[in-house]
């Protein structure tokens, strides 16, 4: 992952710096990792990750679309963990990982009622949750969100030709919203440095990751810019 990581990019002065002032919105599978979701040893990495940028200055946030989603989630392994018409083949990965290690309903219902006390552990409280900012009155900051939508999907093809947008398109419209509400905040700057950035959705997904890059490249015609969206193992 470091590897592909770093053929993306070349020129890496541009990352280098402080993080003070720069917010960074953390993707869905952040909670899932720092509850325990993928084990106690990936929570205490992800743990040390978010102390690192709480450390070095950044703020560190959650859009409410992407906190609602881990809850939906979760509610939703609540409803089919014990359900006899389970089908792998159409669950969530987070689904699968609960039943392939045995979890019950009172399992789940666990990891629920632990959201919140884990997040205020790791510097998100309720304040730190915010709103997608409003598109209408920052219309001169929107940006082609069907041309996004198009890039972030050729790139789940390209790794998997049975991807489906339809049936996934209210996980898209979230991926979509997370890298248009980047560009809105920063309000049609191109920042050439990271501690000039502001703000960067930051995920656990690279292919979302290339496909705002390839958007930023198709908008800006540059490499030199920040994209809205990078991945923790790059940052």
């Amino acid at each position: 992952n470091l590897m592909a990581n770093s053929l993306s990019y070349r020129d890496f002065a541009r990352f280098v710096g402080k993080l003070k002032d720069v917010c960074f919105y953390l993707d869905t599978p952040f909670i899932f990792r720092l509850i325990g979701l993928e084990g106690d040893e990936r929570a205490s990495v992800y743990e040390e990750f978010i102390k690192t940028l709480h450390n070095e200055g950044a703020c560190i946030l959650l859009f409410r679309h992407t906190y609602e989603e881990s809850y939906e989630i979760l509610e939703e392994c609540l409803n089919w963990v014990e359900n006899v018409s389970y089908d792998p083949s159409k669950a969530s990965a987070v689904l699968r990982y609960f039943v392939e290690n045995n979890y019950t309903k009172i399992d789940v219902q666990r990891y629920i009622n632990r959201i919140d006390t884990i997040l205020s552990n790791n510097f998100i409280e309720s304040s730190n949750i915010v709103e997608k900012p409003d598109k209408q009155s920052s219309a001169e900051y929107n940006e082609d969100e069907s041309k996004i939508e198009e890039l972030i999907v050729g790139v789940y093809k390209d790794s998997n030709p049975f991807f489906d947008e339809t049936e996934k398109a209210t996980t898209l419209r979230r991926d979509v919203d997370s890298i248009a509400s980047i560009y809105i905040l920063r309000k049609g700057k191109h920042p050439r440095h990271i501690k000039d950035a502001g703000h960067i959705f930051m995920t656990t997904n690279g292919g979302m990751a290339l496909a705002s890059r390839k958007y930023e490249l198709s908008s800006n015609g540059s490499s030199h810019s920040i994209p809205a969206c990078l991945t923790d193992t790059f940052v």
